[in-house]
C-alpha cells in the first residue's frame, strides 16, 4: 500500500510545480511556452520519481544496516580503523583518499569518506559500517557534483 501513497505524492508535487511554472510563464508573457505544460508535468514526474527512489533506497539501506547491527554485544569499530581500511582500499583501486568523518542518521553511526579517481576524473562518497569493515555504499560521479553532495552532508568537513 505504500506505493499508492508514493504515486499520490509524486503526482501531487508535479502538478503543483507545473501549475506554478505555467503561471510564472504566463506572468512574464511567455504564454506559448505555457502550452507545453504536459512536457513540464512528465519531466517533473520523472525527476521526482528518480530522486524519490534514490531517497527510498538510501533509507532502506540504513534500515537494513541498523537492524543487522543492533545485535547485543556487537562491538563498534573505531573511526581510525575504518579510515585505515578505506585508505588501503583506495590505494588498491587506484583512488586518492581525501577525507572522512562520522555520519549519524536515525541513531545509526556510519563512517563516510571522500576519494578521487584521477584516471576517470570522478569523486566518490563511500560509506563504511561502524560494526563491519565493508563498504555499504559508494556514490561516484563528476568531481564538482560529488564535492557539492559532500558539502551538503550534515557534519562533513567542507571543501572550499
Amino acid at each position: 500500500m505504500d506505493w499508492i501513497l508514493d504515486v499520490l505524492v509524486v503526482v501531487g508535487l508535479s502538478s503543483i510545480i507545473t501549475m506554478l511554472c505555467v503561471y510564472l510563464l504566463e506572468l512574464v508573457g511567455l504564454e506559448a511556452l505555457a502550452d507545453y505544460r504536459w512536457f513540464f508535468t512528465v519531466s517533473l514526474i520523472l525527476m521526482i520519481v528518480f530522486r524519490y527512489n534514490d531517497y527510498k533506497h538510501q533509507q532502506d539501506l540504513i534500515s537494513q544496516y541498523s537492524q543487522k547491527n543492533t545485535i547485543e554485544g556487537a562491538s563498534k569499530i573505531p573511526y581510525q580503523e575504518a579510515e585505515a581500511f578505506m585508505r588501503k582500499r583506495c590505494s588498491q583501486i587506484n583512488q586518492e583518499f581525501v577525507k572522512g568523518f562520522t555520519y549519524r542518521i536515525n541513531d545509526v553511526e556510519l563512517y563516510t569518506f571522500f576519494s578521487l579517481s584521477w584516471e576517470s576524473m570522478q569523486g566518490c562518497i563511500s560509506t563504511v559500517g561502524a560494526y563491519e569493515l565493508q563498504v555499504i555504499s559508494a556514490d561516484c560521479g563528476d568531481i564538482d557534483s560529488k564535492q557539492w553532495d559532500w558539502n551538503n552532508l550534515a557534519g562533513s568537513p567542507k571543501f572550499r
